[in-house]
């Protein structure tokens, strides 16, 4: 056996190495991108029943303290929504309508939210969610 033999088996054991931890770390990564995807959905679910609760109490409109409660909430919605739309690889109409039908929106307004997020060449002006348009159920939840 040749030194360079040597050095060759060497250099293919390491690549094949070099090779199994990158197949292990990218199943990790996938792993922690999973969890952290369930993390983000289960947050915008309770700050949504939050919004809901807010919005069946008449002390609401009454109570200032819970008038801001309810402005934080919306508010928070909206961000953890910005993430979720960042972490799809193609954020476009028809995720939209995936996550209306998966029940990841629940309502005019959420999805009103979710389209603020389109990229202008991603909108399809044509497209409503349960017909949002004839409505007028696109503001703000009251």
């Amino acid at each position: 056996m040749t030194g360079e033999f040597i050095i060759s088996v060497i250099g293919v054991v390491l690549g094949a190495m070099g090779f199994a931890y990158a197949v292990v770390q990218g199943a990790r990564a996938r792993q922690i991108r999973m969890r952290a995807e369930a993390d983000l959905w289960f947050s915008i679910r309770t700050v949504r029943s939050i919004i809901g609760k807010l919005e069946e109490s008449s002390v609401r409109k009454t109570d200032g303290a819970v008038a801001q409660v309810y402005g934080k909430s919306t508010e928070l919605f909206r961000h953890l929504l910005k993430e979720a739309i960042l972490a799809e690889p193609n954020f476009d109409e028809e995720t939209i309508t995936k996550w209306k039908a998966a029940g990841k929106l629940a309502s005019a307004w959420q999805v009103a939210q979710a389209r603020n997020f389109l990229q202008t060449n991603k909108i399809n002006l044509y497209v409503t969610h349960d017909n949002d348009a004839e409505t007028g159920n696109l503001g703000p939840p009251k």
